[in-house]
């Protein structure tokens, strides 16, 4: 399914948070702008009539509050825009359908991709445990420990980069060697952090994914 969220979404602020969202879900997201100088802003406000129109005060502080969206930045990216004031019906809609292309995977060929953003433990949110879960979550945890191991011992130290997941998506930079011990404590708080219901879980997929981004800071 896919969610359009049409709202102002005028402060950068709030686009981030739809980002995190997005990502805690694991999806893709994208940003629309519907470029619209103020002058034309304020022309199109004069016709809605009274009941559907900004207040004039409440549309000028609108306006300056607006932070354009910016491609550069994470949570705007990949980033559509759109003149309805300028542009014909047709060149809107081929606007709109390269975003559709991106959020379903990217058919077009002028459509930028957009991956799938992945939960970290900062953006996961609460859920509860099950017991067959904490084992899988174990399981998984063990097995990164082990593909490190493996690599590390293998690379005589340092064993560069780590993929683990088919689509390359789940990858572990290891800049510096981490001893058994030490994976092993992480671990620990790790699976402390899953029974305390500080993250969302669901499969072995996930506790892997999560597991990875739980560890990377540990080597920076």
């Amino acid at each position: 399914s896919v969610v359009v969220l049409d709202s102002l979404n005028s402060i950068k602020g709030f686009r981030y948070e739809m980002w995190c969202l997005a990502r805690a879900a694991g999806t893709r997201s994208c940003v629309v702008h519907v470029a619209t100088p103020a002058d034309v802003c304020r022309q199109w406000n004069g016709t809605r009539g009274q009941q559907a129109a900004y207040p004039p005060g409440v549309l000028e502080d609108l306006l300056g509050r607006f932070e354009r969206p910016d491609s550069k930045s994470r949570w705007d990216a990949p980033l559509f825009e759109v003149s309805p004031w300028q542009e014909d019906g047709d060149q809107v809609a081929a606007v709109l359908q390269r975003a559709a292309a991106a959020m379903v995977g990217g058919a077009a060929a002028s459509a930028p991709a957009a991956a799938l953003l992945n939960p970290t433990v900062a953006t996961a949110a609460p859920a509860a445990s099950s017991t067959n879960l904490l084992g899988d979550i174990d399981s998984a945890a063990q097995h990164v420990i082990e593909r490190i191991v493996d690599a590390q011992q293998a690379a005589g130290g340092s064993a560069g980069h780590l993929q683990f997941s088919a689509d390359g998506s789940v990858t572990l930079d290891l800049s510096s060697s981490l001893s058994l011990p030490e994976l092993r404590r992480h671990k620990r708080g790790f699976i402390k952090l899953a029974t305390q219901n500080a993250l969302t879980i669901r499969d072995s997929d996930q506790a892997t994914r999560l597991f990875v981004s739980y560890l990377q800071p540990q080597l920076e």
